[in-house]
């Protein structure tokens, strides 16, 4: 049985038979084709991460190829766990983005933002500081800011699972 959908090509007089899914790929507004990347870096480039929350700090740094944990406490970290959470970060995509974010940054939970994650390369050089919203009680997102930069994007609630809490997230 044939189901589809007539298509011309141009200004041909000919017509084609197409599956119906082909009208719905037609469908996509400029939002669903545009990159959603949050975070551009590479993560070789990374030598030093900081996790800051309103209790504690982790402070991670790459020392000849080798992940170690600064703060709260000195310790080898395993180095998957550690590239996995600079992979997870730089394929972070948002759901929306917002332009020109309302003055008052507390509506999106970023007037005291409950985590910071700063990248830094050589010679203590940042290459981005992630500020992370609370998440808001009748949202489904979750708002993120990088602190350089004007837009406040919204996220998946998930992502702060990705984030270790402890050092031991990174050992263990």
């Amino acid at each position: 049985e044939n189901t589809g959908v007539y298509a011309k090509l141009g200004e041909q007089d000919s017509l084609v038979l197409v599956k119906s899914e082909a009208l719905e790929q037609l469908k996509k507004t400029a939002f669903d084709l545009r990159y959603r990347k949050l975070l551009s870096f590479t993560p070789d480039q990374v030598k030093k991460i900081q996790v800051k929350y309103p209790e504690t700090t982790l402070l991670l740094e790459k020392d000849n190829d080798i992940w170690k944990a600064k703060e709260p406490e000195k310790k080898e970290l395993l180095p998957y766990k550690v590239n996995n959470l600079m992979y997870d970060l730089n394929d972070l995509e948002f759901k929306e983005e917002i332009l020109t974010p309302e003055e008052d940054l507390s509506v999106y939970g970023l007037h005291e933002p409950q985590i910071e994650v700063t990248f830094r390369k050589e010679e203590d050089q940042e290459i981005f500081t992630l500020l992370v919203g609370e998440q808001q009680e009748d949202k489904d997102v979750l708002y993120v800011k990088v602190a350089t930069e004007n837009p406040v994007y919204a996220i998946e609630p998930s992502f702060l699972d990705e984030l270790p809490k402890e050092i031991k997230d990174l050992v263990e």
